[in-house]
This record gives C-alpha cells, structure tokens and sequence, in this order.
C-alpha cells in the first residue's frame, strides 16, 4: 500500500482502533520518543503492539496479526540497522480484545475522572 503513495511519506503511524484510553498526549509521546531513522513500538498490555511508527515510511512492514509480540515488530528493523525502541505507554497499553478489557477501561475511566485527568 506504502509504496503506491507518491511521493513516498517520510514516516507512518500504525494504531489499533481499539483503544479506549488513548489520548493526544499518548500519540505525542511515541511521535516524540520515535528514533530518526527507525522504529517504536507501544507494547500492550498482553504483549501485542497497539501502535506502530516508522520512519522512514518503508523501513519494514507492519506484521499485524503475524507475530506473537511487540519485538515481532522490532526484530526486523535491527536487521536492517534500524533502532528499534520498544514502549509501554498508558493510553496505548489497554486494547479491547475480551470483555475483561472492556471492564478495565471501564475501571480506569472512573478513577481518571476521580483524579480529573
């Protein structure tokens, strides 16, 4: 898909659509801690990655579904050189895959409206 964009991006963001807690200051953050050249990966909760950027746009290939972990993601870009940093950031940690998840987003919500965060 990346590569039918002309020009080519300088980077690419990869986010899961289901993150209940995320927040701008999460996708600042891994924009922020992102090396230049190469790759960070937000972890989840249960080791998966939720979000993903690159950079440069083509360094590697999402593997979405593919892989076991987190370091599935950041494996192949060290192969190539590529710094890889691996993440564990509050808004991207929780996805929704269970009902369990869904009550620990629940869970989370209420005590930061408690804290009014």
């Amino acid at each position: 898909m990346l590569a039918s964009i002309q020009p080519p991006p300088s980077a690419v963001l990869y986010l899961s659509g289901d993150l209940p807690l995320v927040r701008s200051a999460d996708i600042t953050r891994l924009v922020e801690d992102a090396p230049d050249p190469g790759v960070v990966v937000a972890r989840a909760r249960d080791g998966g990655t939720n979000a993903l950027l690159v950079r440069p746009a083509n360094a590697i290939s999402s593997m979405f579904g593919q892989q076991p972990n987190a370091s599935g993601h950041a494996r192949p870009v060290a192969g190539h050189g590529f710094p890889a940093l691996i993440v564990d950031i509050p808004g991207l940690v929780l996805d929704v895959d269970a009902l369990y998840d869904l009550r620990a987003a629940r869970s989370a919500r209420r005590s930061c409206a408690m804290l009014h965060l």
